[in-house]
């Protein structure tokens, strides 16, 4: 007969988690994963027992029916692998380099547990990460689900600015960069006398049909802003390799140059079609 499992899920979305996070969060994993094995083990010992085998012939590697990995992806895509025993070499990978993603993984027999966690630093098409415990003793997978939740809801939210006011976003940076085109095409045909005197102010008329054409060309610049203040704000980020002080120094180094890039250009525009 089919023991019942215990399942419990959870979607881990618009978190940071430094590299001091993540190496706490395996060391949680690897913990409560220990405590579930080192029952296991026991009990398939005197399973081993009842059958009639010698306790002093069982060896330790007889009663191990776990499996465990933890998976790093780094920036170039390159993949590293450890197991539970390996956490000084997780941590020098934690340290040394940029991981876009954690996937930690533990399966046993005994009890037909298993535990896995994913997190990734996010794009803007990326899904939120997870966690997954189940098993037949439900109170393992309760109280590690209940850790696991604790543990996170201490790790720093991610703003969620950005993507929440796509709506406002992009129509702004439309509406600026219309703007600054406008300027621009005013400022040098009025310089360049690049159009007769009539049709300029046939365009002056007809400004509905004139912002559509502006906006057609704007549109794709617009989105492509804001697809780089996704990447400045993921929905999961994962900071390794570096400081937290100089990840925000970057932060905002990304923000004034984008600022920059749209504000500066449309004032200067605005002030030379002034003269």
């Amino acid at each position: 007969m089919e023991r019942t499992k215990a399942k419990k899920e959870f979607l881990i979305d618009y978190k940071i988690f430094t590299r001091d996070n993540s190496i706490s969060l395996i060391k949680i994993f690897i913990n409560t994963s220990m405590v579930i094995l080192e029952k296991s083990k026991d009990n398939y010992r005197k399973e081993l027992i009842e059958k009639g085998y010698e306790e002093s012939v069982i060896r330790k590697s007889d009663v191990d029916r776990g499996y465990s990995k933890l998976e790093f992806t780094d920036s170039h895509h390159s993949k590293y692998t450890t197991r539970f025993e390996e956490i000084t070499e997780t941590i020098d990978i934690l340290s040394n380099r940029k991981i876009i993603e954690i996937t930690l993984f533990f399966s046993e027999q005994v009890f037909n547990s298993r535990f896995k966690i994913n997190i990734k630093h996010s794009d803007s098409h990326s899904t939120p990460g997870y966690a997954i415990v189940e098993g037949e003793d439900s109170e393992w997978v309760y109280n590690t689900m209940k850790i696991v939740k604790d543990f996170l809801s201490t790790c720093r939210s991610q703003s969620t600015f950005v993507q929440e006011n796509k709506v406002y976003i992009v129509p702004a940076t439309v509406l600026i960069l219309n703007f600054f085109l406008n300027n621009s095409i005013g400022l040098i045909a009025q310089k360049m006398h690049l159009f007769p005197k009539f049709a300029m102010m046939s365009l002056s008329k007809d400004w509905m049909f004139f912002t559509i054409i502006l906006s057609l060309i704007t549109i794709s610049p617009a989105f492509l802003i804001y697809q780089r203040l996704l990447k400045i704000w993921p929905r999961i980020e994962i900071q390794t390799a570096k400081d937290d002080r100089q990840i925000q120094r970057e932060k905002r180094n990304k923000v004034l140059l984008l600022t920059s890039i749209i504000i500066v250009p449309t004032i200067i525009s605005f002030l030379l079609r002034m003269l």
